[in-house]
């Protein structure tokens, strides 16, 4: 790793203090921290560092290249955010940079004061009779990916649409089919693959989708209609067959805990840890909520780092996989 800073150009980077209402209830002035990254996407990975503070907060997060190039991109990260004591904890020294390869030093970094505005998110969950736990006091500590040992690129293209309460299931779904549908020019009329069909597809209730059996439905509802899918489910501990599945040009979804997740990039780093950017609706009900987020897991698919539904320890469940059926299948 070098210590000098070679910058991506064009990057801007924003700090706020979340805010997350789950099942509805709201918890505020977290010691959670939403790091918002916004670039224009190149062939390859970057890495991403922050500094708050005087501390890290970030290091070297990997962030994927972007499919096709040039496509503007937005992540959200999550960090702990410093106690100021006996300072303005309204505000922080906040220092950047997204770099072409792993740094080790601060130096170069671009540095200023911010004031943290307050970032809602807002998750219902999408397993009928559970509830989301407790926020945890705040997420894990810096986050180091190292080199990438492979280098897939980030798929701008797949579609993150917005949902209403509860329904992360079937939107992701319907992301997936939408993608494969236009990838690779199946044909399908789109009015089949919308979050509406797809609550259909799933046995969706008021309450969400059953646990360990929507999957299952969806792929019985491709069946039954005859359309131009499989439908594939790995359990969570499969992280490098479903990143093999990726990079064969497959969909892939991911069940965390009581959500449901479109992936747009999956990858491994040097130390043999995956890294995934889910995208999903993180405001259900509440327009602007439709991003990206990085979550870190081991190779046995246990969450290191990720959002407010992925917590540290959190085990995946499932992926699913989907991909265009063969005329002779």
């Amino acid at each position: 790793m070098s210590g000098v800073v070679k910058q991506v150009p064009d990057v801007s980077v924003f700090l706020g203090r979340l805010a997350v209402d789950f099942d509805g209830k709201l918890r505020e002035n977290t010691k959670w921290g939403a790091v918002d990254l916004a670039w224009n996407g190149f062939a390859t990975v970057a890495y991403l560092n922050v500094v708050i503070d005087g501390r890290w907060a970030i290091r070297n997060a990997p962030n994927f290249g972007s499919d096709p190039p040039g496509t503007h991109a937005m992540s959200r990260y999550y960090v702990r955010l410093p106690v100021r004591r006996g300072r303005d904890s309204s505000r922080a020294i906040l220092a950047y940079a997204l770099t072409y390869a792993p740094v080790r030093s601060t130096l170069g970094l671009n540095s200023m004061e911010i004031i943290l505005c307050m970032v809602l998110e807002s998750y219902h969950s999408n397993i009928q009779r559970r509830l989301f736990p407790p926020l945890p006091t705040s997420p894990g500590l810096i986050i180091e990916g190292g080199h990438m040992g492979q280098v897939l690129a980030c798929r701008r293209d797949v579609p993150n649409q917005e949902c209403e309460p509860t329904e992360c299931g079937p939107a992701a779904v319907s992301n997936g089919l939408l993608w494969i549908n236009r990838k690779y020019r199946l044909g399908v009329d789109e009015s089949k693959l919308s979050i509406d069909q797809m609550k259909e597809a799933l046995r969706w209730q008021p309450g969400g989708v059953r646990n360990g059996q929507w999957a299952d439905n969806k792929a019985r509802y491709i069946g039954d209609k005859n359309l131009p899918f499989t439908s594939r489910k790995f359990p969570g501990g499969h992280v490098r067959q479903a990143t093999e599945e990726f990079a064969r040009g497959q969909a892939v979804e991911v069940f965390i805990g009581e959500h449901i997740a479109t992936l747009i990039c999956m990858g491994q780093d040097a130390a043999g840890n995956y890294w995934l950017n889910a995208a999903s609706d993180t405001r259900q009900g509440v327009p602007g909520g439709a991003i990206s987020q990085p979550i870190s897991l081991t190779p046995n698919g246990t969450v290191i780092t990720g959002p407010p539904w992925a917590r540290p320890g959190d085990r995946v469940q499932n992926f699913v996989v989907q991909c265009p059926r063969k005329e002779s299948e």
